[in-house]
């Protein structure tokens, strides 16, 4: 029996990984997704969008890299996922050693728990992000810390996006983050025109620079930013030439990946 009416945000991702897993040149592999969209039912129709499809597969392949590579050099690490929805990461990548938080609002809660499910180290905090509340429900115990920030920040304002980071540098001193971050074309565009990719039709922040977060506090380190648009060009067509029609790759997709160091802000 299928859980009814999932709410679009949450559908639409995990739909998005399946059917790019189930292409035959599929970038992505989240076998997990499959399943789960197999036990859902979306509240709304959700039509098939290449263009999001590609966005969705790159940014997610990107994280994975880099969540590999963490996991490798800290093995007992702590994992936090912001906004993590219906995230299959947990589960797809766990090392038997790592323990994983998804912080997401209170409505996630019940269909988390339905498709993914709380073990003894997975577990799920609810909580808007930006109630910085849920930082006291994470016990590091000297481990290393990595948040992971895909599709959330974007919904956010400049200050409240500052307002997580200050807060998570100041808790969490030398632990690094991976974030999700479109450039100004993008935000600029759905401030125009309301886009059928983003829930409510708008985001509310966008960085053409990843190094300027860097200014923000002295104790911020861009350790890489990568560009969406340099992977895979075979299979975007005609979406290759954006880059150089909006004036630049940095102006689209891209994944910053910082070190948070405990410094005055």
């Amino acid at each position: 029996m299928k859980i009814k009416n999932v709410p679009e945000d949450l559908f639409s991702p995990v739909y998005f990984r399946a059917k790019e897993t189930q292409l035959p040149n599929g970038i992505i592999k989240d076998s997990l997704a499959v399943k789960v969209v197999e036990q859902m039912s979306p509240n709304r129709l959700v039509v098939d969008d290449w263009a999001i499809q590609f966005g969705i597969a790159i940014h997610t392949l990107i994280v994975d890299d880099i969540v590999k590579q963490f996991l490798q050099q800290h093995p007992n690490a702590v994992i936090v996922i912001l906004g993590g929805g219906l995230a299959t990461r947990p589960l797809l990548m766990d090392n038997n050693q790592a323990e994983w938080f998804c912080v997401d609002a209170p409505y996630v809660e019940p269909f988390w728990s339905q498709l993914i499910g709380e073990s003894q180290r997975n577990h799920f905090i609810s909580s808007v992000i930006t109630d910085l509340s849920w930082m006291s429900q994470i016990f590091e115990a000297g481990r290393t810390v990595l948040f992971v920030a895909e599709g959330i920040f974007l919904y956010l304002t400049e200050s409240e996006v500052k307002q997580v980071i200050f807060s998570l540098q100041q808790r969490f001193p030398n632990s690094e983050i991976v974030m999700e971050v479109i450039g100004k074309f993008i935000l600029n565009s759905t401030q125009i025109f309301r886009s059928k990719a983003v829930p409510g039709g708008r985001f509310q922040w966008g960085i053409d620079d990843c190094s300027e977060i860097e200014t923000w506090s002295s104790g911020i380190q861009l350790i890489r930013e990568y560009f969406c648009y340099d992977y895979y060009k075979e299979r975007q067509g005609v979406m290759k030439f954006l880059p150089y029609l909006v004036g630049g790759k940095n102006k689209l997709l891209k994944v910053a990946h910082l070190r948070l160091s405990k410094e005055a802000i």
